[in-house]
């Protein structure tokens, strides 16, 4: 049996607006496509260079594919306040807790 790999992620936009979205492998595969073709800025392994804009080109595209949001991904970078994965997916377990050590 196939196991989930993306993370589901909750989303805070500046004007209050919250929910969780599960990414998938169409997010995924959108971020490598993009970064290729068009956002040439976005990191190769990005889920482990820069995790914080990974998961949050993860949460537009998803939820831009869901119909949650009709934001553009510029408008998204403006108005997203906050994206937090909340199954661990895309969390290095090799990094020390806080307080920890």
């Amino acid at each position: 049996m196939a196991r989930l790999i993306a993370p589901r992620i909750a989303v805070l936009l500046e004007d209050g607006q919250e929910w969780e979205v599960q990414a998938d492998n169409r997010d995924i595969v959108a971020y490598d496509t993009d970064r290729v073709t068009k956002l040439s800025y976005l990191p190769e392994r990005g889920h482990e260079t820069a995790p914080l804009l990974w998961a949050t080109y993860l949460a537009w595209h998803a939820s831009t594919r869901t119909g949650r949001s009709q934001l553009t991904w510029p408008q998204w970078q403006k108005e997203c306040v906050s994206v937090e994965p909340l199954n661990g997916v895309g969390v290095d377990p090799t990094q020390p807790e806080a307080g920890v050590g």
